[in-house]
């Protein structure tokens, strides 16, 4: 590749953005629109679901802390709650580089090969690049109890499985089917490989197949204290530990003992409840991402449950996530990312129900996380009401 060939991809990057920036935001006010109108007409009773787990569904940070809706709850004295959740993720980010080198070889359909990451490092020695191709799956289960005097005692154990069950067919054939969405590159490389390539500021990091194993993540470890009523909401302060559970040097674990605390706040309204989750970790020095320092960070989240009939509503949560690895790279690997999950929750019996969600980017060029995802989770409480 000529040096007038790297000019010509780095000048047409703006616009290709902005192209499909602008396609991709058309559809999603087509979709809040929809949900929108269906959240005004249908008058019915609303039911609290918000406290269901909601994991990390980025793969690259899954070892360091993140906030969790499960840690807003506020049980009574002696009262349980449980819930068991199964989520599939399919990670796809990557910047120009790697596309346009395997393109211009002609090895559309392979693997990335060394030679390729080679040459980039060679060839580009200042920029940033990654290339991300992880998927997965991942069971979170959470287990709460009120321990009285409005505080509840919480835990969360994952476990993690990396580099299967190859299903990227059908994240390509999402987007082919999906009106204005594009397939990033996806058509280039081959279906089922598990790579993260990343040459940013304080070295690189090159895995492949040696990141496809399974086992216990880092259990996160939270209590939660109801405040008086503020702003017309229920609130709640909560503050969490990651215990380094996980293996490190692995995507399971970062060998660090993670802390953070976090602000919830749900207001429930006759016809429909609404909910906002503020959180900052502090990442222990102690612990790395395969090797390199990681950031302390940040997490937004908000969402609205709306009932659909007297047993299912419908959700939509939007969480917006900062990056404990915007010290290793500035790109978007490294900047906040948005991301909504749509789905519907059903009630089993007075205690249990069930619940599935569909999650995707919100803007797929600002920050990376996983390309899409699958949740079911089942829920249950009991013990005493009051």
């Amino acid at each position: 590749m000529t040096a007038d060939q790297v000019l010509v991809v780095e000048d047409t990057l703006p616009i290709r953005k902005f192209i499909m920036r602008a396609r991709e935001r058309v559809s999603i006010r087509i979709l809040f629109s929809i949900l929108a109108f269906v959240a005004g007409v249908l008058p019915v009773q609303a039911q609290n679901a918000f406290w269901l787990p909601t994991p990390q569904t980025d793969p690259t940070e899954f070892g360091s802390l993140a906030l969790d809706p499960s840690e807003s709850l506020a049980l009574p004295a002696g009262q349980w709650a449980g819930a068991f959740n199964a989520t599939y993720f399919n990670q796809w980010a990557g910047t120009w580089h790697t596309g346009r080198v395997h393109s211009d070889r002609h090895l559309q359909g392979q693997s990335i090969t060394e030679d390729e990451i080679s040459y980039l490092e060679a060839a580009f020695p200042h920029d940033q690049i990654y290339r991300v191709d992880v998927e997965g799956y991942r069971s979170d289960l959470f287990l709460a109890r009120g321990v009285g005097r409005g505080l509840t005692l919480s835990a969360r154990v994952p476990w993690i499985e990396i580099g299967g069950p190859h299903w990227d067919a059908l994240a390509e054939d999402f987007h082919k089917v999906l009106p204005a969405s594009p397939s990033y590159q996806r058509d280039l490389f081959r279906r089922g490989d598990t790579l993260l390539f990343i040459q940013g500021h304080h070295g690189t990091i090159e895995r492949r197949q040696e990141l496809s194993r399974s086992g216990v993540g880092d259990i996160v470890l939270a209590g939660s204290l109801a405040l008086p009523g503020l702003f017309g909401a229920d609130n709640t302060l909560a503050a969490a530990v990651q215990l380094p559970t996980g293996k490190k040097d692995t995507l399971q674990g970062s060998g660090g003992v993670d802390a953070g605390l976090r602000y919830f706040a749900t207001w429930t309204r006759p016809h429909r409840s609404y909910f906002a989750g503020v959180g900052i970790n502090y990442q222990s020095s102690s612990g790395d991402f395969l090797g390199i320092q990681r950031s302390d960070s940040w997490n937004v989240i908000v969402g609205l449950d709306q009932p659909l009939t007297r047993r299912v509503s419908g959700t939509i949560r939007t969480r917006i996530d900062s990056s404990p690895l915007q010290r290793i790279v500035h790109e978007d690997l490294g900047r906040p990312v948005f991301y909504w999950r749509l789905g519907l929750l059903a009630k089993l019996a007075q205690d249990r129900w069930i619940a599935f969600e569909l999650g995707d980017e919100l803007l797929p060029q600002i920050g990376i996380d996983a390309d899409w995802s699958a949740h079911l989770t089942f829920g249950t409480r009991f013990g005493p009401t009051e």
